[in-house]
């Protein structure tokens, strides 16, 4: 997992439980405090254990704490990048640059960890398909920043998951119905 998505778990907790928050945040999830290097890949072990250790500092489950996290992803993100967002212009063009953004955000030190988790299955005006497979297993997530960038944009639409590694299935199967909007 590229190492700004950790210090995005570690900022969250920070924002709403302080500097204990952050210190019981690591200890819970058996990790050696540090700050994360943005660009640099960590291994997927120690994101899971940073994700369950926030879950266990909020007091939530699974769910809940992936439907927050997408909700501080969203909000956060067009402050951090507002030139990926202004570029993409609405929901689809950045959701179809997620695969894009996570292959060139990794330094070139660390292109050799990086693993291809995101695809973009099917692009149509009316329907994105997005695929995801990854260990970190955040499909919960996925939709509902997916939810959170069309509300971001103004736009309306529908997300549901029809696969779930969750569930067995190979990749997770993220889709996005738009609505078309009347000129």
């Amino acid at each position: 997992m590229m190492g700004h998505i950790n210090n995005l778990v570690v900022q969250m907790v920070r924002e709403e439980l302080g500097e204990s928050g952050v210190a019981s945040l690591f200890s819970a999830a058996g990790v050696e405090s540090k700050t994360y290097q943005p660009e640099l890949i960590y291994p997927d072990e120690e994101f899971q254990a940073l994700f369950r250790g926030a879950q266990q500092v909020f007091g939530v489950d699974t769910e809940t704490a992936e439907v927050a996290f997408a909700k501080f992803f969203v909000d956060i993100s067009p402050r951090m990048f507002p030139a990926m967002f202004e570029l993409a212009g609405s929901a689809r063009g950045l959701m179809e640059r997620i695969p894009t953004i996570h292959q060139n955000f990794p330094a070139a030190a660390a292109q050799a960890d990086y693993q291809e988790k995101v695809f973009v299955d099917e692009s149509s005006p009316e329907r994105l398909v997005l695929e995801y497979d990854s260990p970190n297993r955040l499909c919960t997530t996925m939709r509902h920043v997916a939810t959170h960038v069309l509300d971001f944009y103004g736009e309306k639409g529908t997300v549901h998951e029809t696969a779930c590694q969750k569930n067995g299935d190979p990749r997770c199967r993220i889709v996005v119905d738009f609505e078309q909007q009347n000129a």
